[in-house]
């Protein structure tokens, strides 16, 4: 596949996503980039804002997110809103609950064309944010083809404050 050229899938199907079974969309876009290379700008939040067109910040800005890690994203609306990961398996897939509600699923899986395979993935009451996520995996797909990592930086909007978690 040619550096850049990101050829992407959409998949419109309502489909089921093991374990929860629950109906979900995908926003697929395929990358030339390794799976180590995606899974490092899926999981470190300072590259969250150069690739998720509905997030201006992170809080932590400096992160890779496992499971359970928290903070908070700054939305494309202005608001600010409470993150936690509920779910990741190391190099494949990650979920998250954002202000209070399940949102995206972020998975990448061998392309059988070569490559990797970047899906975003949605339940289908959310499916107003598909174009979102199209945009997102094929932003990450780009960049992961494309770009020196060291040289993303994002300046952050406000001063970060730290914040404890309650046992």
């Amino acid at each position: 596949m040619p550096k850049g050229g990101g050829r992407q899938d959409a998949d419109l199907t309502g489909a089921r996503s093991p374990p929860e079974a629950v109906l979900v969309l995908r926003a697929t876009a395929r990358s030339g980039a390794s799976a180590e290379r995606l899974w490092a700008l899926f999981t470190g939040t300072r590259y969250w804002p150069a690739w998720g067109p509905s997030i201006r910040a992170v809080e932590p800005a400096d992160q890779t997110i496992e499971s359970g890690s928290s903070g908070r994203v700054l939305t494309a609306a202005g608001l600010w809103l409470p993150f936690e990961i509920t779910r990741l398996e190391p190099r494949v897939y990650w979920t998250w609950r954002v202000g209070g509600l399940e949102a995206t699923g972020h998975r990448l899986a061998p392309d059988p064309a070569g490559g990797t395979r970047v899906t975003f993935e949605l339940p289908a009451w959310a499916f107003a944010y598909w174009p979102v996520c199209r945009t997102a995996a094929i932003r990450i797909a780009r960049l992961g083809e494309s770009i020196d990592l060291s040289l993303i930086h994002i300046s952050e909007p406000t001063r970060l404050k730290t914040r404890s978690r309650m046992p």
